[in-house]
C-alpha cells in the first residue's frame, strides 16, 4: 500500500466518523427536546394543580372568586385584592402557555385543548370589569395582547360558552 491509500483510507475513515458524530447528536438534540417539553408540561401541570387547589381548599378565597366573576364592582378592598392576586396569577399562567405554543413546545392539538380551557374559565362578567378597570392596565403591550383574547370583552355568542375557533 502507498502513502497515498492510506491518506484515502484516513479520508473515508474520518467521513463516516463525521457521519456518525452527527447521528449521535441529532439523537442527543431529539432527547434533549423530548426531556424539555416533559418538564415544561410537568410545569405547566403544577402550576394548574396548585390553582385548583387554592381554590378548592380555601372556601373564602372560593367564595371571592365567585362573587367577583359575577360583578368585581361588588367586591370589598380586601376582597378585591385576594380576586385581582387569583387572576394576575391565572394570567402568568396563560401568558406561560401562549409563549410556550408560540414558541413550538407545545404541539398544536395540545393547545386547542389548553385555549379553550382558558376561554371557558375565563368567561365571567366580573372578570371582563377587572380587566377593563384594572386588569389590562399593569400589563405591557405584548402579555396584554396574549390576555385580551381570554379576559376582554367578547362577542355574544362566546359569552353564552360556545368559543368560536375561526
Amino acid at each position: 500500500m502507498t502513502l497515498e491509500d492510506f491518506y484515502f483510507i484516513a479520508q473515508i475513515l474520518a467521513a463516516i466518523a463525521v457521519v456518525g458524530s452527527l447521528l449521535f447528536v441529532g439523537t442527543q438534540i431529539q432527547a434533549n427536546t423530548r426531556g424539555h417539553r416533559l418538564v415544561s408540561l410537568n410545569m405547566r401541570s403544577e402550576k394548574w394543580l396548585a390553582m385548583n387547589e387554592d381554590l378548592s381548599t380555601d372556601p373564602v378565597l372560593r367564595d371571592i372568586i365567585l362573587r367577583g366573576n359575577v360583578s368585581h364592582a361588588e367586591l370589598s378592598p380586601g376582597d378585591t385584592m385576594a380576586y385581582d392576586a387569583f387572576w394576575n396569577r391565572y394570567a402568568s399562567y396563560i401568558i406561560d402557555v401562549a409563549t410556550q405554543y408560540a414558541l413550538g413546545t407545545i404541539d398544536e392539538d395540545i393547545w386547542n385543548n389548553y385555549r379553550y380551557s382558558m376561554l371557558v374559565w375565563c368567561d365571567h362578567p366580573g372578570l371582563r370589569e377587572w380587566w377593563a378597570e384594572s386588569g389590562a392596565g399593569i400589563y405591557a403591550p405584548f402579555p396584554r395582547a396574549i390576555l385580551e383574547e381570554y379576559f376582554g370583552a367578547r362577542e355574544d355568542n362566546q359569552s353564552t360558552g360556545q368559543i368560536d375557533d375561526a
